[in-house]
């Protein structure tokens, strides 16, 4: 009887290879939806696996509350991150531009809507009792600094330019009164009786990206930053710095937020537990120049006050009604932009040119005579740092015989004869020593915000 071949099993089968990589998984949202993939796939697996129509339903009702509880942690994940970005503390939620506006609607606005001086944008009508002013950099920067003398201002500040910043004040003042031995200021109890009286403000400020006194465009993270360091906080401290995009104008946003806490004060003739003096810098990306909201305002916590209450409702209301102007032909303003500040700063170089120079060559000179110029090596140092100021003389147009002879003797020094060289380089330095403590010439600048320098 011959023998039964036995069969040769069936290889087994190869599991499907999966398409997740783990290696694109570098933030929250594709964790999140590796999570679903991951449970979704195995609560698929046991629902195609069920043994009976009651198993089987069992896993389909999972699976569909599995997905459902996932979109709705998305959702508050997302409100609850954009919420914490664009609201400052003490204020109900804020959402500036969310929308734009065209030509047309700056131009001709609605009854209830106001046009910004400078017509790149639109915002709400406040109240009647609401203070609106439009000032020039110069003007609102020298109230901001408390300069009332016009000689000073204007020494310090230049000439008013175009009135294009816009604020709108409310009229009521939050009076603030601490309590001697009683009162704590961020954290520690401060020997104070002084009356702090906040305002409830908004100030728009438009911000040039060439600006003076370079015209060097600049981005804006750099810009609204320079403006906060300019701005007088005083005794108010910077506690919180956020970035978004905002939808659907995908215009990037960036919050500055500076408060005082007062603990244990008196508000308007009342005792209050806890008050915040807050100062919030909203910066907003636009098409052909950039936007600054400063927000100054009060709040309470643990307590009330009704007319602080709607003033701060309306503040909120005014910063969401903000709608910056949408242009068709952005981009070639943008290029015309760039063309006038090329413009202005060939202005700059031939009016301040010289000056430039004299700053750079007596820093040049203060750094040289600390070389030996006996020394071999020491001595060719001198040469490449000096060298680059006769290209920058001749660029800037300056003509001076003793320039002409130092770069004479630079030739000559350059070609192994350097006694000349060492000579006029010596008494260069000689004279350097005996004005060392005269000032270098200034350079120009313009008021912060708008005109400020970059």
């Amino acid at each position: 009887m011959g023998a039964t071949a036995t069969p040769t099993p069936a290889p087994a089968p190869t599991p499907p290879k999966s398409n997740l990589d783990l290696s694109k998984i570098t933030g929250p949202y594709p964790l999140l939806g590796a999570f679903l993939v991951v449970v979704e796939g195995l609560l698929g697996f046991w629902l195609f696996k069920a043994a009976n129509p009651i198993e089987r339903s069992f896993a389909g009702l999972i699976m569909a509350g599995v997905l459902l509880g996932f979109l709705w942690a998305f959702l508050k994940f997302v409100a609850q991150s954009q919420r914490e970005q664009l609201t400052p503390a003490g204020l109900p939620a804020v959402t500036p531009a969310k929308q734009e506006v065209t030509p047309q609607q700056v131009a001709q606005p609605e009854p209830e809507v106001i046009a910004g001086p400078d017509g790149t944008y639109t915002i709400m009508q406040p109240p009647d009792d609401w203070e609106v002013r439009q000032l020039s950099a110069a003007d609102w920067t020298g109230e901001k600094l408390q300069l009332t003398d016009p000689s000073v201002k204007k020494a310090l500040l230049g000439a008013p330019g175009e009135r294009n910043v816009l604020s709108i004040r409310s009229p009521r003042r939050t009076s603030i009164v601490p309590i001697p031995g009683e009162t704590v200021i961020d954290g520690r109890i401060f020997p104070t009786a002084l009356e702090v009286l906040a305002t409830t403000e908004l100030t728009i400020v438009p911000l040039e990206r060439a600006s003076p006194p370079f015209y060097t465009e600049h981005s804006l993270e750099h810009n609204a930053f320079l403006l906060a360091a300019q701005f007088p906080t005083g005794v108010l401290s910077m506690q919180h710095i956020s970035s978004t995009t905002l939808g659907p104008s995908n215009r990037r946003v960036l919050r500055l937020e500076f408060s005082q806490r007062l603990d244990h004060v008196m508000v308007n003739g009342r005792r209050e537990q806890t008050a915040t003096n807050a100062l919030v810098i909203v910066a907003i990306e636009g098409e052909i120049s950039d936007y600054v909201l400063l927000i100054q305002y009060a709040y309470l916590t643990g307590g009330a006050d009704a007319g602080l209450t709607r003033s701060l409702e309306i503040l909120s209301s005014l910063i969401s009604s903000f709608r910056p102007l949408k242009l068709g032909g952005a981009a070639e303003q943008r290029r015309e932009l760039r063309e006038a500040a090329d413009a202005k700063f060939e202005e700059l170089i031939a009016a301040k040119g010289s000056d430039i120079f004299g700053v750079e060559f007596k820093l040049l000179v203060l750094r040289l005579r600390e070389l030996d110029l006996n020394d071999a090596e020491q001595r060719q140092r001198s040469i490449r740092m000096v060298k680059p100021f006769q290209a920058l003389a001749e660029m800037l147009g300056i003509e001076d015989e003793a320039l002409t002879a130092l770069w004479d003797a630079l030739r000559k020094a350059e070609e192994g004869d350097a006694r000349e060289y060492k000579k006029l380089v010596g008494e260069a330095c000689a004279g350097a020593l005996e004005g060392a403590q005269d000032a270098p010439p200034a350079l120009p600048e313009g008021p912060p915000g708008a005109g400020g320098p970059a």
